[in-house]
């Protein structure tokens, strides 16, 4: 018995590592073709005069990153970084920093996009400051999207139609038109990678290995995305229901799981992200005006409620909320401010 179970299992072994190398091929193959394909789309759209907004007016520490000075500003900040900033210039000289120019921490805001300016700002410290030259970034944050969705394609398909889906999504024009905002696009491919490691945990029969590895994978991304779009802390609490309720295992069992992978999840999200979680608690971050936004009639037509009979915003513009919010604080408490 044992002589004829043996070589099965070796059979079965080597069957699952082909399937797993044929899988990282696709993939690899499906992401190089991707970041290639998105790196062209952000230079014609440069080429072709399409101008993106992506917050530009902020990324003085991606600047200063890439002219090896690190994460800091200025105080003043710099006529030429001005103009860059303004996109009044489409280039930075790293040599239009002055030697005495006064580098710090001081008034820097930007440290809840401290990973998307880091890429950014690495990318330049090899291509050159241009806002023209952001094209790699832009390409892999699309690459990545491509290949993390032909994944979730292939929970539940097999792999011919899963590859021509990833083909189909790379080619949606509504897709596409987004990428040029990389800083709003780059909650894409953390959102689908997250998308898919909760598939991954649903549809594979539970052991402690793959629960624990999938959750600490669930954390990095959660992490490492959290440094781009603060957005993504949405994916927190589909991360908990989905091992406490969802995986294929009894109740006790499910229960053990879930304590687990949540306890091993969220722990590494808050090391992998604590560069992120420190700069809010330090300066604030950017979600109460969220908050505010969503009192607007905007919102309320957008969830189909009754409209008051006033509104108390001037549309959905993060500008007018943290404006009025921030005039009214100052006039009440000066010192806070």
């Amino acid at each position: 018995m044992v002589e004829t179970v043996m070589p099965a299992m070796r059979r079965a072994a080597r069957s699952t590592a082909a399937r797993v190398a044929l899988e990282c091929v696709i993939v690899v193959g499906i992401l190089a073709g991707a970041i290639n394909w998105g790196t062209w789309y952000w230079n014609q759209s440069y080429a072709i005069g399409r101008h993106p907004f992506f917050y530009q007016l902020y990324y003085e520490p991606a600047v200063m990153l890439a002219c090896g000075k690190g994460f800091v500003v200025a105080q003043p900040q710099i006529p030429a970084m001005t103009r860059f900033l303004q996109e009044q210039a489409a280039e930075f000289d790293c040599r239009d920093i002055p030697e005495n120019a006064k580098l710090g921490t001081d008034g820097l805001y930007q440290g809840s996009a401290r990973y998307i300016m880091t890429a950014v700002g690495l990318t330049w410290r090899f291509t050159g400051v241009s806002w023209r030259k952001i094209g790699p970034v832009a390409g892999m944050l699309f690459g990545i999207t491509i290949a993390a969705a032909y994944g979730i394609f292939r929970l539940g398909m097999g792999r011919v139609l899963s590859i021509m889906l990833a083909w189909f999504l790379s080619l949606s024009t509504l897709h596409l038109l987004n990428l040029p905002n990389i800083r709003d696009y780059s909650k894409a491919p953390f959102a689908l990678l997250l998308i898919f490691l909760l598939g991954l945990l649903v549809t594979r029969a539970p052991s402690w290995k793959r629960v624990l590895w999938i959750a600490a994978a669930y954390g990095v991304v959660m992490g490492v995305g959290y440094g781009f779009r603060t957005d993504l802390l949405i994916n927190i609490p589909a991360f908990l229901l989905t091992v406490f309720l969802f995986l294929d295992a009894n109740v006790g069992d499910r229960l053990r799981y879930g304590a687990a992978a949540a306890v091993l999840g969220l722990g590494v999200f808050y090391v992998t992200a604590w560069p992120i979680i420190s700069a809010v608690n330090n300066t604030w971050g950017c979600q109460w005006h969220v908050a505010v936004l969503g009192l607007g009639d905007d919102s309320a037509h957008d969830l189909q409620l009754r409209q008051p009979a006033y509104d108390w915003l001037d549309g959905f513009t993060d500008e007018f909320a943290y404006a009025t919010a921030t005039s009214y604080a100052a006039r009440r408490e000066p010192a806070v401010v």
